[in-house]
């Protein structure tokens, strides 16, 4: 289970992933981003910040983790 440094759960368990660099909130419709609907890791650019992240998508009613990244 990815989690930040600090143990807090504000990147864990979201409906749209959040940016771990800026704390973006990421809307996969708005961005044409439905691969995120497979389970798997992915990487996506922030369109905010224009950083990458890695967001890992969980089938319990499509969460998304993207815990704090370098």
């Amino acid at each position: 289970m990815p989690l930040t440094d600090n143990n807090s759960t504000e990147y864990y368990g979201n409906t749209d992933p959040k940016c771990p660099h800026c704390d973006f909130v990421y809307d996969i419709g708005n961005n044409d981003a439905y691969h995120l609907y497979q389970e798997d890791d992915h990487s996506i650019e922030c369109p905010n910040c224009n950083v990458d992240y890695i967001v890992y998508s969980r089938p319990l009613g499509w969460v998304f983790d993207t815990d704090e990244q370098d």
